[in-house]
């Protein structure tokens, strides 16, 4: 093994949320299909867009249309507003710099072609297309659009339970316009404040800066967080990032989903992971594949415990030619990680790469009770199975290795 142990690194990514500065300190292909169409909604309550002023033509502003329906929906205990298969303009202002989406209400696309399209009064601004908050909130069968170079989120959760994206899109077109930081769904909340049963099903996260993420200064608890056939694709840094070392994080699942071509610049280093956990506790990582990484795919740190990395495929992944390259790391004081049944093929990494890094990555601490068992590695001669720094209670069984050029 005889390799360094990274002196990791954190990110200070500035950001604003509700109008008050907060610090950001964060660890560290293809195209994807457009969501179905809705099928039609059995509620008894379900509105057009259209009907309360919305034009949709792309150019005029239809926020005030879009509140006055959710808030006209809510307050007749819930119901379905429909956006039509049309472009409809959201601008956020300085005034209403979001708008509020409130449980129980579903917004649904009545078609693969029906979107929000984000904008903003001031572009260096932070602005939030939607702040959900209640119980039952839904987006279905819609896509989010940032329209120009602006800076904020698509979606800040706050205190909620139940929140649903059913076959979403959210595209912030980083690749058309990448000079302002924004970012896909943030989990926020005040002090206090519980966000229980979040669930992402059939839903695309592309050219963002993160995919979903939580600022190191949140205090709120999240309890039950579920990724589910969803495609991360073509981000700028961690497409899932889950980080709570003022707050708590438990019952998280990413299952089933793709995660793709990544596009974190070289420099500087922090950020780039598929899934991110710091400070997590009970977490499953399952039947995911993980392709086009300049980092690591899985990084798991900070007191994160209870975690399963299984039935995960990794390729063409941490092509950075550093010390501490790996697909999986583990490091800092977490403890009772398994990592079982996954396939590691370092075939595209011409350089020096273990499969899993287990260690203290300048933390005080180092980890415990990992255990690494019946996964298969495919190992170019400058590939190893797994480095263990400093870490106890490291246990390896049942893994199949076979050379590749």
């Amino acid at each position: 093994m005889g390799r360094l142990r990274p002196c990791w690194r954190l990110t200070n990514v500035a950001l604003v949320v509700g109008l008050l500065p907060i610090s950001l300190a964060l660890m560290g292909c293809g195209v994807s299909p457009g969501p179905a169409a809705a099928p039609p909604s059995q509620s008894p309550n379900t509105v057009l867009l259209t009907a309360y002023g919305a034009t949709c033509d792309g150019r005029h502003n239809d926020q005030p249309a879009l509140q006055a329906a959710l808030n006209d929906v809510s307050s007749k205990a819930g119901g379905v507003v429909v956006v039509p298969a049309a472009t409809c303009r959201i601008v956020q202002t300085e005034s209403i710099p979001w708008t509020n989406l409130t449980g129980p209400v579903t917004l649904r696309g009545a078609s693969d072609s029906s979107t929000l399209s984000f904008d903003s009064d001031q572009l260096d601004a932070y602005r939030e297309l939607f702040r959900v908050s209640g119980t039952g909130a839904s987006l279905q069968g819609v896509r989010l659009v940032r329209a120009r170079d602006t800076y904020g989120v698509m979606v800040n959760i706050a205190a909620s339970t139940k929140l649903s994206f059913d076959g979403v899109v959210i595209d912030g077109k980083k690749d058309a316009y990448g000079t302002r930081e924004f970012h896909g769904i943030a989990l926020g909340g005040n002090p206090g404040d519980v966000i229980r049963d979040v669930a992402l099903v059939n839903t695309t996260i592309e050219n963002v800066d993160y995919g979903i993420y939580q600022a190191n200064s949140t205090r709120s608890t999240i309890d039950g967080f579920r990724v589910d056939s969803s495609t991360f694709t073509r981000n700028l840094a961690d497409d899932v990032e889950l980080n709570a070392p003022q707050g708590a994080i438990t019952h998280v699942s990413v299952t089933r989903s793709r995660f793709l071509d990544n596009r974190k610049p070289a420099d500087p280093l922090g950020s780039g992971f598929g899934v991110g956990l710091a400070n997590v506790q009970h977490a499953v990582i399952e039947g995911n594949t993980f392709d086009g990484y300049r980092y690591e795919p899985i990084h798991i740190e900070d007191r994160s415990a209870f975690v399963d990395v299984r039935g995960n495929s990794f390729s063409d992944s941490f092509t950075a030619a550093v010390n501490w390259a790996a697909h999986v790391l583990v490091v800092g004081s977490s403890h009772d990680i398994t990592i079982t049944g996954n396939t590691f093929d370092t075939t595209a990494n011409k350089n020096s790469i273990d499969c899993v890094y287990v260690g203290a990555g300048g933390a005080p601490t180092a980890p415990d009770k990992v255990v690494v068992t019946g996964n298969t590695f495919k190992l170019r001669p400058s590939a190893q199975v797994i480095a263990v720094y400093g870490a106890t209670n490291v246990t390896t069984s049942s893994n199949m290795t076979t050379p590749v050029a």
